[in-house]
């Protein structure tokens, strides 16, 4: 959580600098675009949407595992160089369509900024809610989806609320069910003959020379 406020402060001291040395000229739709993120014209907003949302979705999914103890995690200090490597690799892949938002904050001080310093209403309209939907909506979606796929299907630790090992409980319960089930038909005692299995048993005992039960 502590990244999301030094995001938002450097959001804000970028658009700072760009505001002192570039004036009011400088102030318009083409250079906001360069400072927070839109999609290109051509893409649409489903596309946008699921541009990030996927990018997101790889990104989390991959730093669980990195960070995943039952895994081979990476040597000492080797950790961020390979977050950056990664981060590098997404940004590359999936990017270029949307401005690569991928985190919330990194487009949330910016925007704002650049609505207090004269951009205006130009910073929510470029692209129609594309700040809620695609900047904040897309990544929170695509990161929850892929902290559970991995939840799901490789993560075996205690700490996941949804694939937690049961430690045996299966199989205790089972075996407790099937011996219950044992006990309950032992208790009720043999079964009774039926007619016809009787009279075999009679004609049986007469011939041995032995009188049947009446």
């Amino acid at each position: 959580m502590e990244v999301v406020p030094c995001h938002l402060y450097g959001g804000f001291g970028c658009m700072l600098g760009v505001y002192v040395t570039g004036g009011k000229d400088i102030r318009t739709a083409a250079t906001g675009v360069c400072l927070f993120t839109n999609p290109k014209p051509y893409v649409t907003w489903r596309n946008a949407f699921f541009d990030e949302f996927i990018g997101a979705a790889m990104l989390v999914g991959c730093l669980m595992a990195l960070l995943d103890d039952t895994n081979a995690p990476p040597a000492n200090g080797m950790t961020a160089f390979v977050v950056g490597l990664l981060v590098a690799a997404i940004g590359m892949a999936f990017g270029y369509q949307t401005s690569f938002t991928i985190n919330p904050a990194r487009d949330l001080g910016p925007r704002i900024f650049a609505a207090m310093v004269g951009y205006g209403a130009k910073t929510l309209h470029l692209f129609p809610w594309w700040w809620a939907r695609g900047a904040w909506g897309a990544p929170i979606a695509g990161g929850i989806a892929g902290a559970l796929v991995y939840n799901l299907f490789i993560f075996t630790g205690s700490e996941s609320p949804v694939n937690c090992p049961d430690k045996g409980y299966v199989e205790q319960r089972v075996g407790k069910l099937l011996h219950n089930s044992v006990e309950a038909t032992t208790d009720e005692g043999p079964t009774p003959l039926s007619s016809g299995q009787h009279n075999i048993s009679s004609d049986t005992l007469v011939k041995n020379g032995k009188t049947a039960p009446k």
